[in-house]
């Protein structure tokens, strides 16, 4: 598995599919009505990409199989208010890769690349109901350091 820095003109297509990936999870598992996730998605994802590109000290990388196919993507970036954490923004593996370890291969070259840029920890978000994702975070070492929980009315 190869990981590398997104191109330029790779990132447009990145920040769109995105905004939209994250707009329709903040819908599904956050229960935000459609219409107010995307206008909270567009909101956040242009302050994230000012002018459709990368801040400072954020990092999109791109998960390619040894044949080149592109196998899963990853952001990451300093988490405000803690200068010495490392966020990710974003880790997804493409549907047809699944199951294979490249999330746990994506992750642990987050975590090599937190460590060689100074980073002390590195830490993320994920929606409670993503019990995947859950078990290989904690499988890595990941620890639950917040918890979130909402009754529905």
């Amino acid at each position: 598995m190869n990981i590398r820095p997104i191109t330029d003109d790779e990132l447009p297509a990145y920040i769109d599919t995105t905004r939209r990936e994250y707009a329709e999870d903040k819908h599904r598992n956050g229960g935000i009505p459609l219409d107010e996730a995307l206008r909270q998605s567009e909101r956040e994802t242009a302050q994230l990409f000012p002018d459709d590109r990368l801040c400072p000290g954020h990092e999109i990388f791109i998960g390619e199989d040894d044949a080149g196919a592109r196998v899963g993507r990853l952001w990451m970036a300093p988490r405000g208010g803690a200068p010495d954490t490392a966020f990710i923004y974003d880790i997804q593996v493409e549907p047809a890769a699944r199951g294979k370890g490249y999330g746990r291969a994506i992750m642990q070259a987050a975590a090599q690349w937190a460590r060689d840029n100074g980073y002390r920890a590195l830490s993320l978000h994920v929606f409670g109901g993503n019990d995947i994702a859950i078990n290989l975070y904690e499988s890595l070492g990941f620890t639950t350091t917040d918890r979130f929980m909402q009754l529905e009315l």
